[in-house]
């Protein structure tokens, strides 16, 4: 699979420090500490790329509950159904659940909006979750991560086709007009978002189509599963 790391604010030095080829090992053969040295490195990058903060979680923390798939449902998100990277096109949850088991690594990662940049429904912030996350998972997979996959914050049709319809919807053969940076949500895929950033401590508000005037910072969250 191509991996394509470039984008205006990814600098020469980003690409020279960030993106290598190595060996693929057999998983058995992992180096814990070497694996520890690279998910630190994605953290690092994912700072680099505007994120707020990121972490390296266990499986513990990854935390799946068909209940968040509920809730596109009920009440029913204006999204659903309308691109590929929502329900119910994505993977059920119960079929993520066992994919998830097994890895055992990932790094989460938090940026902070502004109230008025929530509100203002400016595409280029979801925009820019998905293509940090890109950045983050080409550059484990060039580690030999080759399993490394990444889930973004919102709809991917409000971050890259706001004005159109999900090309890969109504015309398959051309596919998704951003095939390597438009992901599912992980609330797409089950992840207990409020949950996950409850237990490492991140302090999280339940936000809606509106954002109470005293809460003047909201949290969106990515995740990159490593190994």
């Amino acid at each position: 699979m191509p991996y394509i790391f470039k984008r205006k604010s990814v600098t020469n030095d980003l690409r020279t420090r960030f993106l290598r080829i190595r060996k693929v090992k057999e998983h058995s053969k992992v180096d814990k500490n070497q694996l520890i040295q690279d998910l630190q490195r994605y953290c690092s990058l994912a700072s680099e790329l505007g994120a707020t903060e990121a972490r390296i979680i266990g499986r513990e923390i990854f935390l799946i509950d068909p209940r968040v798939r509920l809730k596109c449902r009920v009440p029913l998100c204006e999204h659903y159904g309308t691109n590929i990277n929502c329900p119910p096109y994505t993977m059920n949850v119960g079929e993520f659940a066992r994919v998830v088991n097994l890895y055992s690594s990932a790094v989460i990662v938090k940026w902070e909006f502004t109230r008025d940049q929530i509100l203002s429904n400016d595409p280029r912030y979801l925009r820019s979750i998905h293509e940090a996350l890109t950045q983050m998972e080409a550059a484990a997979f060039y580690d030999g991560y080759y399993f490394a996959t990444a889930f973004a914050s919102g709809p991917c049709r409000r971050a890259f086709c706001p004005a159109l319809p999900c090309q890969a919807l109504i015309e398959p053969v051309k596919g998704c007009r951003y095939p390597l940076l438009a992901r599912p949500s992980m609330e797409a895929m089950g992840f207990d978002v409020y949950r996950i950033a409850c237990n490492i401590g991140w302090e999280i508000y339940p936000v809606g189509c509106q954002v109470p005037e005293e809460i003047h910072k909201v949290i969106r969250m990515g995740i990159l599963l490593v190994a």
